[in-house]
C-alpha cells in the first residue's frame, strides 16, 4: 500500500487543484461521475464531522482500484489512507462511504476509549446470540461459536450474504442491527453505526445501538 500511495501522489489528475478533507490530501487518480460534486461532499464531511474524527487520515484516493475489486468493496481504509472507487453512484453513496471509512480510522486509534470497557462487545454479542437463535429458528446450520467471534472473518460474511441473503437478514435483523453488514463483526457494528449517525439518522442509533451512540455522544461534548 505505501508503494501504491507513492505512485498516485506523483500521478494524480489534477495536480495544480488541490483537496483536502480536513488536514488530508484528496487524490482523483480516474474522476468520478459528472453528477457528483467532490467539492461540496468534501466541504460536508469536513463541517459535520469534528476534526478528532479526521487526525488520523494522511489522504485519499479516489479511482479505479483492483484490490477493492478483489474485495468486493467500493471503499477501504488502510496505513493512513482511504481508497474509494470512482464507480459510486452518487453523492449520498460517496458521502456514505467516506464517513464509514472515517469511523474505522478512528477506531484505529482510539481502541481503548472505544472497546476497553467491553460495553460495545456486550452489546454487539448480545445482537449476534439474538441472530444465532433466530437463524436455528428457521432452520439454518449454525455454529455458536461463530457467532461469539468479534473480528470479521470472510466465511462467516459468505454464509450471511450467499446462503441468508442480505435482503432477508435485513428482515430478521430490523431493529437489531443498523445494516446486515454491521452484524459480521465488532469493527463493522461500529463503523455501520457511526456512518448512520452522521448521515442518515442519529435516532436510529440511538434506538438500535444506544452503547455506540453514547460513545458518539461522549465526543462531541468534548
Amino acid at each position: 500500500m505505501n508503494n501504491l500511495k507513492e505512485y498516485l501522489q506523483n500521478n494524480q489528475k489534477n495536480p495544480s487543484k488541490e483537496l483536502r478533507l480536513g488536514s488530508a490530501t484528496v487524490y482523483v487518480k480516474e474522476e468520478l461521475l459528472p453528477t457528483i460534486d467532490l467539492n461540496k461532499i468534501l466541504d460536508f464531511v469536513t463541517k459535520t464531522l469534528p476534526s478528532q474524527f479526521l487526525e488520523n487520515i494522511e489522504m485519499v484516493y479516489i479511482g479505479n482500484f483492483p484490490f477493492l475489486k478483489v474485495k468486493e468493496v467500493d471503499a477501504i481504509f488502510e496505513n493512513g489512507a482511504i481508497y474509494i472507487s470512482n464507480k459510486v453512484e452518487n453523492e449520498h453513496e460517496l458521502i456514505s462511504d467516506l464517513i464509514h471509512e472515517i469511523a474505522h480510522s478512528f477506531e484505529e486509534i482510539r481502541p481503548e476509549e472505544l472497546y476497553s470497557d467491553g460495553l460495545i462487545e456486550e452489546e454487539f454479542l448480545a445482537k449476534r446470540e439474538r441472530l444465532f437463535m433466530t437463524l436455528k429458528t428457521r432452520g439454518y446450520q449454525v455454529d455458536r461459536t461463530d457467532f461469539l467471534n468479534i473480528e470479521y472473518d470472510r466465511k462467516f460474511d459468505n454464509f450471511l450474504y450467499n446462503e441468508v441473503g442480505y435482503e432477508q437478514l435485513g428482515g430478521m435483523t430490523n431493529g437489531l442491527f443498523i445494516s446486515p453488514y454491521a452484524a459480521t463483526s465488532l469493527r463493522e457494528y461500529f463503523a455501520n453505526a457511526f456512518e448512520e449517525f452522521f448521515v442518515n439518522d442519529m435516532n436510529t442509533v440511538k434506538k438500535n445501538s444506544p452503547t455506540v451512540f453514547q460513545k458518539i455522544i461522549n465526543y462531541l461534548e468534548f
